[in-house]
C-alpha cells in the first residue's frame, strides 16, 4: 500500500469538538476534508471523490443515510467506502447504516486507536480492490488493456451501437514477434 499522506478522507461532521478531535487524529497521516452537513458532504464527494468517508448520520439539510444512499447511486463513488460516526446505538440504525451502503459503523465518542485501526483497514481493502481490478484488465508486459477487457469494451460498445442503430468500426492488429518489439 502507498503511503498513507497519499490517501484523502472526507469527513462529514457538524459538531466541532468532534472535527477537532477527528483532526487531531487523522489530519498527521491522511489529507482530511471537513463538510458541516450532509448536502455539502455530498457536493463535495460527487466533485473531488476521497479515497473514504467519515459520516456522521445526524446532520443538518441532508442525514448521513440519504447521503451514504445518494453516494452509492453512482459509479464515480459508489466504490468509496464509507463509515459512519454517529451516536446512534441502537440496532435498527446500525443495520439501516449497512443497509444504505456503508462499510463500518463507529459508535461516538470513539477511540483513537480503533478509529485509525478502522480507517487503516478500510483504506488497505480499498486500495487492494483497485489493485486487483487493474491487474484483472491491464497486461503485465505492456501495461495496456488485455484481451478481456477489449471483448467487453467492443460488446458494451456493440450494444450501445445496436440500440442507437448507428455504425460501427472496429480495426483488430496482430504484431508478429511482439516480445522483441518489446
Amino acid at each position: 500500500m502507498p503511503d498513507t499522506d497519499t490517501f484523502s478522507i472526507t469527513v462529514a461532521e457538524d459538531a466541532e469538538i468532534n472535527v477537532e478531535i477527528l483532526l487531531d487524529i487523522l489530519s498527521e497521516d491522511y489529507d482530511v476534508r471537513i463538510t458541516r452537513d450532509g448536502e455539502q458532504a455530498l457536493g463535495s464527494i460527487q466533485n473531488d471523490p476521497p479515497d473514504l468517508v467519515l459520516l456522521d448520520i445526524i446532520m443538518p439539510k441532508m442525514d448521513g443515510i440519504a447521503v451514504c444512499r445518494q453516494l452509492k447511486k453512482f459509479p464515480g463513488t459508489k466504490d468509496i467506502p464509507i463509515i459512519f460516526l454517529t451516536s446512534k446505538t441502537d440496532n435498527a440504525s446500525i443495520l439501516e447504516g449497512f443497509a444504505a451502503g456503508a462499510v463500518d459503523y463507529i459508535l461516538k465518542p470513539f477511540n483513537r486507536a480503533e478509529l485509525l485501526a478502522r480507517v487503516r483497514t478500510h483504506l488497505e481493502l480499498c486500495y487492494a480492490r483497485k489493485k486487483l481490478e487493474h491487474l484483472v484488465i491491464h497486461d503485465d508486459l505492456t501495461g495496456l488493456y488485455n484481451t478481456r477487457y477489449l471483448y467487453e469494451a467492443l460488446n458494451r460498445n456493440i450494444l450501445d451501437h445496436n440500440l442507437r442503430g448507428s455504425n460501427l468500426s472496429v480495426l483488430f492488429m496482430d504484431i508478429d514477434n511482439f516480445k522483441q518489439v518489446v
